[in-house]
């Protein structure tokens, strides 16, 4: 492990505790830390203490420093793995969470769905029925037409009569009318011939009175 590019859990005990025993870090804290990297479950602790041992300048002699160094290191590797562990752990939660807040999501999404689609049934009918009636109101398919004696002239087809509701209203308006001016034309006529009859009904009255005077007058 480069120690200027990676911090490493040892460097900063080694550091500090390698030049106690008489050893230089830069030489020895690279090597121990390289033997950790390569092979930390079954590194020869017992070795690389002798080896370290066997370099001091100041601590050959006494074997238990070199006891309690080993005792600190694989405290510190213990401590290590304790805290990847942890670390693995939570981020596998973390995800599981994650995962969990996904599925929840695309189950209230897939409910909200089938609450739409359920919506949606059950305003189709009522839609179906209101354009069943529009249909058999406007007569928007294709139906027979008839002249006013009654004679078939053809057939109209969705687009060749009313378009929309409001041209079937303007024609609806439009046969109003003319029905009510029609009738409005036959009741003027019907007067016009009612008061020409009583008159020619008085003329005939007053002609038989004039007749009847005169002939009374010959008789005298």
């Amino acid at each position: 492990t480069d120690m200027a590019d990676d911090y490493h859990y040892l460097t900063d005990f080694l550091n500090q505790r390698l030049p106690e025993l008489g050893l230089d870090f830069e030489t020895y804290g690279s090597y121990v830390i390289g033997l950790v990297d390569e092979d930390e479950e079954d590194a020869d602790w017992d070795g690389i203490m002798e080896l370290l041992q066997a370099s001091s300048e100041t601590q050959s002699e006494n074997n238990i420093v070199w006891v309690e160094l080993k005792k600190e290191i694989l405290k510190l590797q213990q401590e290590n793995k304790d805290a990847q562990f942890k670390r693995e752990e939570e981020l596998k939660q973390e995800r599981i969470n994650e995962e969990k807040k996904r599925l929840q999501g695309e189950i209230e999404l897939a409910k909200q769905a089938e609450i739409e689609g359920r919506k949606r049934e059950e305003l189709k009918p009522e839609f179906d029925e209101a354009k069943r009636s529009l249909v058999e109101r406007y007569a928007y398919d294709e139906s027979e037409q008839y002249d006013k004696d009654g004679n078939l002239i053809g057939t109209s087809n969705v687009g060749e009569s009313a378009v929309n509701n409001k041209d079937v209203a303007i024609q609806t308006h439009q046969e109003k009318s003319k029905e009510i001016k029609s009738n409005q034309k036959s009741s003027k006529r019907e007067e016009q011939a009612k008061t020409a009859l009583a008159k020619r009904d008085k003329m005939r009255q007053k002609e038989e009175r004039r007749n009847r005077a005169q002939r009374g007058e010959r008789k005298r």
